[in-house]
C-alpha cells in the first residue's frame, strides 16, 4: 500500500499539486474495513525514503499547465517543481457551508473515526475546539454520504489533546504509531481497534508541505491542522483505494493528441472533483467511484460498439439514473458525466458545469484526468458545449445533444475517422450599430471537434479596408457578438467562419449592412412637462448610450434657462459610463413666478448630443394683489388694492385705467406700497363719456422683467401679479 497526500500553503489550507510521499507499507489484510481494523500492527518506516511512482505513462508530471490556472489565484514554483496555488482561505467556507445543509440518503454503513489530538514538543496545541470538531463530523458525514450515494457515513470520536514522544511529521508511520499508542493508554474508548478509520491530527507546522496525508488504501489519515470538510473525506476517499482527479491540457487549440504527444499533465487538476484540489471540489468522478465501490454498477453503463444515446442526469443530484457512461476506445477508457450545480455540486463555478469527459489509460486508471473540452477558454471551462462533438484519437465520438436541469442526452460513437474542418455557418443576422455591427450567427457542422473560435470578416463595398475580428468561445452552436472599426454610412458585406482543433471552415455567405450613429437617450422622470414648482425644482434624469457600439455618456447637464439673458441655472454629472444620472433639487432661490424652459443635456464620448426639453412654471415666489373695491361716486373713480409679499420682495405697483377691455389707455399711475396694507388711488372721470371701463393693476417683485419689446397689457412677464375690476360711469 501507498499513501498519497493533499498539499496546502501553510498558512491557507489550500490544496495543490504535491508529489507522492513515499510508501507506507502495510499488512495488506482481505475483507472489510473493519476487519483491518482489528488486525492493526505497527506500520514499518523501511519504506519510507522511497517515493511512490504514479506517472501516467506518455505525460510528463507535475509541469506547469500551458495557461494559468483561473480561480487558483496566484502561483509560486517551489524548489521541487511543484506548483502552489494561493487560496482565499474564505472560499472554503463557502464550501463548508454548502456541505452543511446537505440532506444525502441515510448511510448503510457508518464508519468509525477516531479522530487522536497528538503534540509534541516543538509542536504543541492549535485552538481548535470540540465544538468544531463536531461540526467537522456533522459535515464529514453529509458529505460522505452524498459522495458515496449513501453506501458510508461517518461517526467521529475525538481523543483529548495527548503528548508524544518528539517527533517529526515528515515521519509519518512513527507519527502513527506513536498516536495510536497514546490514544490505547487513554482508556478502551479510545482503542484503535475499535474503529474503521485513525486519523492523526496535530497542528498545523510547516515542516510538512501537505494539509493531509492517506494509506491508498488503508485505514490511516494524517492531517496537518486541516480541518476542512473537503480534506477530510479527499482523504477518507484515499483510503478506499481513490486516486487523484487529474487535468490534462496538449495545446491552446487541441484537446487531445495520438500518443498524447504536447500534452502536459496537472495532478491534482481536476478542481471540480472531491479528489482534485480546491473550494470547488465537489463530487467524485464515475470512474474513481466505481472503482472505489462509491458506485453501483447499474448507474454505469458501457457503450457499445453501435451509435448509442446516453440519457446521463447530473453526477450529484439524487435522481436516479445513469450517472456516468463508459466508452472504450482503442487505446483508452472515456469517462461521460453530466454537472450541474446540486447537491454537493453547489460549490461548482459555472464554468466546471456541463458533461465532461475522463480519459483512463495505462497507469492513469486509478487517477484518470479530465480532458480540456475548451482549450481555448478559462483553466475551469471543461465541459464539452451543448452541441458540441468531439473526437477522441482512437476513434471515440461523443456528441452533446441537449441539455436540461434534469439530464444531458449525449450521442456516443465508436470506430469513426478522425475529425475535419468546420463546415461553413449560415448567413449571419447582423443589426447595425454606431461604428460597428451586432453578428448573430449558427455554427455549421464541427464535423467532430467542438468550435473555438469565431471570426467575423466585414468587406466595405466602397473598396476601402476590410475589418475582421476573433472571439474565442465555448458557446459551440451559436455565436452573438459586436465587430468595432467600421465606418457609419459605408455598406459592409459580414461573413463570418469558425474554427475546431483541425482548422478554420470556409467563410459563410454574406449579410449587407450599413452602421449608423447613435446618440444617447435621455430619460427625465422629473420635472413633468408644464409642472407647477416653487422654493426648488425636483431633477430625476438619466442618460444612457442608445444601441450597438454606442460610446459611453460622458457628461449629463440640466439647465434651466432664463428668458432675459443668455446664462442658465444649471446642475450637471460627468463620467464616462454606460448611463450617468442627475437625482437631486435645484433652488429656484429668488426667480421670479413665470414660464420657465428647461432643457436636459447629454454628450457622449464621441460629441453626439441629445437634448430633451420641458417647460416649467414657477410659482408662489413674486407678491400677489386683490382689488377690494373699484367703484365710481359721482366723477371719481376710488379703487382699493391690497399687496401680499411671498418669497421675493414687494416691488412697484401700477394702475391702469381702459376704455372697456381691448380698448384705449386712458390712465396709469405707479404707486407706492406696502405688503398686506390696503393702497388707494382715486382719479377724475370728468370728461370721460359714459361706457364700461377696466381698471388693472399690476404688482412686480423686485426681480421681475417684462421683454423690452413688450407694451401694455403686457401678455408675458415674470414676477408680475395682476388684479382687474370692471366699472361703470
Amino acid at each position: 500500500m501507498g499513501t498519497t497526500s493533499l498539499r496546502l500553503p501553510a498558512a491557507l489550507d489550500a490544496p495543490v499539486a504535491p508529489d507522492y510521499p513515499a510508501a507506507l507499507e502495510y499488512p495488506s489484510v482481505g475483507g472489510s474495513s473493519h476487519e483491518i481494523s482489528r488486525t492493526l500492527t505497527p506500520i514499518d518506516e523501511r519504506a519510507q525514503d522511497s517515493p511512490a511512482a504514479m506517472n501516467w505513462s506518455n505525460l510528463p508530471r507535475a509541469e506547469l499547465p500551458t495557461r494559468n490556472p483561473a480561480g487558483l489565484g496566484e502561483q509560486h514554483t517551489t524548489g521541487d517543481g511543484d506548483v502552489e496555488a494561493v487560496l482565499a482561505a474564505s472560499t472554503y467556507q463557502r464550501a463548508e457551508r454548502i456541505f452543511g445543509k446537505l440532506k444525502p440518503a441515510k448511510a448503510k454503513k457508518k464508519l468509525k473515526a477516531l479522530v487522536v489530538r497528538v503534540r509534541w514538543k516543538g509542536n504543541g496545541k492549535d485552538r481548535s475546539t470540540a465544538k468544531q470538531f463536531r461540526n467537522l463530523a456533522k459535515r464529514a458525514d453529509k458529505a460522505t454520504r452524498s459522495a458515496s450515494r449513501g453506501k458510508y457515513g461517518v461517526a467521529m470520536t475525538v481523543t483529548p489533546w495527548t503528548t508524544i514522544p518528539k517527533t517529526s511529521c515528515a515521519s509519518y508511520s512513527t507519527l502513527a504509531n506513536r498516536a495510536m499508542a497514546a490514544a490505547g493508554k487513554l482508556g478502551s474508548k479510545y482503542s484503535p481497534r475499535k474503529y474503521d478509520r485513525v486519523v492523526v491530527y496535530f497542528k498545523q507546522t510547516e515542516d510538512c508541505f501537505w494539509a493531509g496525508l492517506a494509506q491508498t488504501p488503508g485505514t490511516i489519515m494524517w492531517l496537518n491542522g486541516s480541518r476542512y470538510t473537503s480534506v477530510f473525506v479527499h482523504e477518507l476517499a484515499h483510503t478506499f483505494g481513490a486516486g487523484h482527479a487529474n487535468y490534462v491540457s496538449c495545446s491552446k487549440s487541441r484537446t487531445l493528441t495520438a500518443r498524447y504527444k504536447g500534452c502536459q499533465s496537472l495532478e491534482y487538476g481536476d478542481v471540480g472533483d472531491l479528489m482534485g484540489a480546491g473550494p470547488t471540489a465537489g463530487a467524485t468522478q464515475g470512474a474513481i467511484s466505481r472503482r472505489i465501490g462509491w458506485l453501483a454498477g447499474s448507474r454505469a453503463k458501457v457503450a457499445g460498439r453501435a451509435k448509442q444515446a446516453f440519457a446521463i442526469t447530473p453526477r450529484a443530484s439524487s435522481r436516479s439514473g445513469i450517472k456516468t457512461v463508459k466508452v472504450a476506445g482503442k487505446k483508452s477508457i472515456y469517462w461521460i458525466e453530466y454537472r450541474t450545480r446540486t447537491g454537493m455540486d453547489k460549490v461548482l463555478t459555472k464554468d466546471l458545469t456541463g458533461v465532461t469527459v475522463n480519459v483512463a489509460s495505462g497507469v492513469a486508471k486509478k487517477s484518470p484526468f479530465v480532458l480540456d473540452m475548451q482549450p481555448q477558454n478559462g483553466y475551469e471551462a471543461v465541459a464539452l458545449p451543448v452541441g458540441a462533438s468531439w473526437t477522441s484519437p482512437d476513434g471515440v465520438r461523443i456528441t452533446v445533444r441537449k441539455l436540461t436541469a434534469k439530464k444531458a442526452t449525449v450521442m456516443v460513437q465508436r470506430n469513426v475517422k478522425a475529425a475535419k474542418k468546420p463546415s461553413a455557418p449560415a448567413a449571419p443576422a447582423i443589426v447595425a450599430g454606431d461604428l460597428s455591427a451586432r453578428i448573430t450567427a449558427a455554427k455549421g457542422r464541427d464535423n467532430g471537434a467542438p468550435v473555438q473560435r469565431w471570426q467575423a470578416r466585414a468587406v466595405p463595398l466602397d473598396g476601402g479596408a476590410t475589418v475582421s475580428g476573433k472571439l474565442s468561445t465555448g458557446i459551440a452552436k451559436s455565436f452573438s457578438g459586436v465587430l468595432g472599426g467600421l465606418r457609419n454610412g459605408v455598406a459592409y458585406n459580414i461573413s463570418v467562419r469558425t474554427f475546431n482543433e483541425r482548422g478554420w471552415s470556409p467563410f459563410s455567405r454574406a449579410t449587407v449592412v450599413t452602421p449608423l450613429p447613435n446618440a444617447p437617450v435621455v430619460e427625465v422622470r422629473s420635472p413633468a412637462a408644464g409642472q407647477p414648482v416653487a422654493g426648488s425644482i425636483p431633477i430625476d434624469i438619466t442618460a444612457r448610450s442608445r444601441g450597438i457600439g454606442a460610446a459611453n455618456v460622458v457628461s449629463l447637464y440640466a439647465y434651466l434657462d432664463y428668458p432675459w439673458s443668455t446664462s442658465s441655472a444649471y446642475l450637471s454629472q460627468h463620467g464616462n459610463a454606460g448611463a450617468l444620472s442627475i437625482s437631486r433639487t435645484m433652488p429656484l432661490n429668488n426667480l421670479p413666478d413665470g414660464s420657465y424652459t428647461m432643457r436636459f443635456v447629454a454628450t457622449d464620448a464621441r460629441g453626439r448630443t441629445t437634448v430633451a426639453v420641458r417647460t416649467i412654471t414657477v410659482t408662489n415666489q413674486s407678491p400677489t394683489v386683490t382689488i377690494s373695491s373699484a367703484a365710481i361716486s359721482g366723477n371719481t373713480l376710488t379703487v382699493k388694492f391690497v399687496p401680499q409679499q411671498q418669497v421675493n420682495e414687494l416691488g412697484v405697483a401700477v394702475i391702469y385705467l381702459q376704455r372697456k377691455a381691448g380698448g384705449p389707455l386712458i390712465r396709469s399711475a405707479a404707486l407706492a406700497t406696502t405688503p398686506g396694507a390696503p393702497t388707494t388711488w382715486s382719479y377724475d372721470m370728468s370728461g370721460l363719456p359714459a361706457g364700461d371701463y377696466l381698471v388693472d393693476v399690476l404688482v412686480t417683485d423686485a426681480h421681475y422683467w417684462i421683454p423690452a419689446d413688450g407694451a401694455y397689457p403686457y401678455p408675458h412677464t415674470w414676477g408680475v401679479a395682476r388684479a382687474q375690476a370692471s366699472v361703470t360711469r
